[in-house]
């Protein structure tokens, strides 16, 4: 075991990024212009980042950074209030101050604790995968990009009087809403089948991930209320009367087409490859009113409920 203090902050880090090959934890709270250079990431490492609205309009995130980083196959996630600074690699892990930023690696005085202890290691991946709950789409990222502006480390202050946007109204501009889709057995036509196979076709061109997801599709009599991006879960009942949850993924698309009885639409998830969870158990886990919200038909307007639902998939070590 070997557990040192350095000063050299980036100068060891871009030493071990360069030589690296496995997979990298990462939560940092801000990623400036240009950092994707210094954060040299394999594919299927993790990134969690602060990249509310606040801190992308600010430009302590940058956007195209992100989206660059996402294009290596890294898998970005937004947290809000992220503060921490943790670099997690296969045998060794760094915590400390250091900003993934050319202003931290330049000219800030930065300090990070290095420890190869196992334990240690195994609990810091843990940390930076249990923030793993918001995904940053590639849509979300473009969103983001119309309102990124440099930063301004001087300047005048503001106008007095001048509310800031709550935290609240940051978060929902970036990140995703989380849905639950209440489904019934139920038999599909011919015309149901050839209408969800022309939905499926643009549902591949929207997914984002290569392996260890696949995408599912379901029925939706009616107004749909949701959207795409939106995070669904999917509640089915099964022969043996049990009620079963999908696992979380993204809405990537939404078909509709018309019929005698109505409108008719097929929704497209791209879920991970776990196992579903009985409800009358995951309701246990969420606590008080854990049933009935999931027995929500839509959104989930309580946002600490959400993150809790979610964070019952949270990114296991072998995903």
């Amino acid at each position: 075991m070997n557990e040192t203090v350095t000063g050299s902050v980036w100068k060891e880090l871009s030493r071990f990024l360069k030589s690296n090959r496995s997979v990298v934890d990462v939560a940092v709270a801000y990623v400036g212009r240009g950092s994707s250079a210094l954060l040299k990431l394999p594919p299927g490492s993790r990134l969690v980042v602060d990249a509310t609205e606040g801190s992308v309009k600010r430009g302590l995130t940058c956007p195209d950074d992100l989206a660059e980083l996402q294009t290596k196959g890294v898998k970005v996630f937004c947290m809000p209030n992220l503060h921490a600074k943790v670099y997690a690699f296969s045998q060794r892990a760094y915590i400390g101050s250091a900003n993934a930023s050319f202003n931290s690696a330049t000219k800030l005085i930065e300090a990070m604790f290095c420890t190869t202890d196992r334990h240690a290691v195994k609990q810091a991946k843990a940390f930076v995968r249990d923030l793993c709950l918001y995904p940053l789409t590639p849509e979300v990222l473009k969103r983001l990009k119309k309102i990124y502006r440099p930063p301004v480390w001087a300047g005048k202050p503001g106008k007095k009087g001048k509310k800031e946007e709550t935290q609240y109204t940051q978060e929902a501009s970036v990140l995703p809403r989380v849905c639950l889709a209440q489904l019934v057995r139920e038999s599909w036509n011919k015309e149901d089948d050839r209408q969800a196979e022309i939905g499926a076709k643009t549902a591949d061109k929207e997914r984002t991930h290569d392996s260890g997801w696949s995408v599912e599709r379901f029925r939706w009599v009616g107004a749909v209320p949701f959207r795409k991006d939106d995070i669904v879960l999917q509640v089915t009942e099964e022969e043996d009367g049990r009620e079963m949850v999908s696992p979380p993924g993204p809405l990537l698309h939404i078909h509709p087409y018309n019929t005698k009885e109505g409108r008719i639409h097929f929704c497209y998830v791209e879920t991970p490859e776990r196992q579903r969870k009985n409800l009358d158990r995951l309701a246990k886990k969420l606590g008080p009113g854990g049933k009935k919200l999931l027995r929500t038909r839509g959104m989930i307007r309580k946002r600490s409920m959400a993150v809790h639902l979610l964070s019952l998939w949270r990114e296991s070590e072998t995903v």
